[in-house]
């Protein structure tokens, strides 16, 4: 029931969102590999499919929050991909290394294919099908993101037997390490760190992050001692 306008300024904030979560999540990827970060974030990507169940028409608030989470979320979950499957191919042949990206191409293509397709499927045998849970009406598309809340804990536990080639980290450990201190101080400097150009601003930035306490920002400020 929203307006065209709506749409394309809900999916702006979506795209900003994403942009944010890629400066927020590369930084980890790149000291800690995509599996911890990966670990932590299909969680909150599975649970956000609740709330795009429960979101109902005209409700901008509840859409704004499933937008934001869903870019910010996925995002990290996305970049932390590449890294892993780099880490499992084969090292010894490069030619085989290039038929494992051209398998792994090949198949989530036709997995991206396929899933609307079910998707849209499985919409029509459920046209019609209306419930009220909680105060919220769930239809169709609503029992749909319900099902997929349901599909997205699967890879939760496909990616414990993933090897983690870049850190030994855990995502319990790492965890621990996001939660300590300033969360939020520490991720919007680190940003401003890695966006600003000019020697005060940057100074200021990185004195932020020491204030934050963070633990994550210790290599940040080991580094800006040579800056």
């Amino acid at each position: 029931g929203f307006s065209y306008t709506a749409i394309a300024l809900l999916n702006g904030l979506g795209v900003v969102s994403t942009i944010v979560g890629y400066r927020v999540w590369s930084s980890l990827i790149d000291r800690f590999g995509g599996k911890p970060v990966a670990q932590i974030l299909l969680i909150p990507a599975a649970l956000n499919a609740i709330l795009w169940g429960l979101c109902q028409p005209g409700n901008f608030a509840m859409v704004t929050v499933a937008m934001l989470i869903a870019g910010f979320v996925m995002s990290g979950i996305n970049v932390s991909i590449t890294p892993m499957l780099y880490g499992l191919l084969p090292e010894a042949n490069q030619e085989r290394r290039v038929s494992y990206l051209a398998s792994w191409s090949t198949c989530i293509n036709l997995i991206s294919a396929i899933g609307p397709i079910a998707g849209g499927i499985m919409v029509a045998s459920l046209a019609g099908y209306q419930t009220t849970i909680w105060g919220f009406t769930l239809g169709d598309i609503n029992l749909m993101f319900m099902i997929s809340c349901v599909l997205r804990f699967v890879p939760s536990f496909l990616i414990r037997k993933v090897s983690n080639n870049m850190s030994d980290t855990s995502s319990r450990s790492l965890l621990s390490q996001i939660f300590q201190g300033n969360l939020f101080s520490y991720a919007f400097h680190n940003i401003m760190l890695n966006v600003v150009t000019r020697e005060e601003s940057r100074a200021k930035s990185t004195f932020a992050l020491g204030r934050s306490r963070n633990p994550l920002a210790v290599a940040h400020l080991t580094e800006a001692l040579s800056d």
